[in-house]
């Protein structure tokens, strides 16, 4: 079978298991104060989702839904250059789709399914639309702070590699990052270490929990 097919035949399935799990699941605390209270990038996909299909619980997930199919189809994209059978590459978003926390980002109201998302369209544009970096990254600058890390992650890459534009401007946008969200000093893990080693848990795959724990 040709292997678009199949690609498409688990994105397929995929969608149908999270479409079911979306009916079984009502609004939280948290995802209520993204739809209430705040004026995010996520908070208006909601909300757009909720004015054109109706206030229903299928309909306040049906984003993150597409968002992480989309993550799916730019992860295979990427791996090409990199795995050299396309049943590798078949395997690896099989596991992806299979992880706990990637199922958790496709069905809750979170910035984390948006993150990943935007970080894979990153990469695929390094990689095939280098033309467009630059203004995706001054673009995730409005979407949250966690950007910071990858404007940092780039800088050091552009000074060890020498690529003299890329590291001013990711500085520019690191100090512009923490003019607009604040930076917090009061050091981590602050004594969280059960509530990091659920999160390890639900994000990675067992072996590198183990190796990680």
């Amino acid at each position: 079978m040709n292997h678009r097919l199949i690609l498409l035949l688990f994105l397929g399935v995929d969608a149908l298991i999270l479409f079911f799990e979306s009916s079984t699941l009502s609004i939280s605390y948290y995802e209520a104060k993204i739809l209430y209270d705040a004026t995010t990038v996520l908070h208006h996909i909601i909300t757009a989702s909720l004015d054109l299909f109706g206030h229903t619980d299928l309909a306040l997930r049906l984003p993150m839904v597409l968002i992480h199919l989309i993550s799916v189809v730019l992860l295979y994209s990427i791996a090409k250059p990199y795995l050299r059978y396309d049943r590798d590459r078949l395997w690896l978003v099989a596991i992806y789709m299979l992880l706990p926390g990637i199922n958790s980002a496709a069905l809750l109201v979170d910035e984390s399914g948006l993150i990943i998302m935007l970080l894979l369209l990153f990469i695929y544009s390094r990689k095939f639309f280098v033309g467009i970096q630059y203004a995706l990254l001054v673009s995730f600058l409005f979407v949250d702070f966690a950007f910071a890390f990858l404007y940092f992650g780039l800088f050091i890459y552009g000074a060890k590699t020498k690529d003299t534009v890329l590291a001013l401007f990711n500085a520019l946008l690191l100090i512009t990052a923490f003019l607009l969200y604040g930076f917090d000093d009061f050091g981590v893990p602050k004594g969280h270490f059960l509530d990091a080693l659920g999160l390890y848990a639900a994000i990675f795959s067992p072996i590198i929990f183990i190796y990680l724990f």
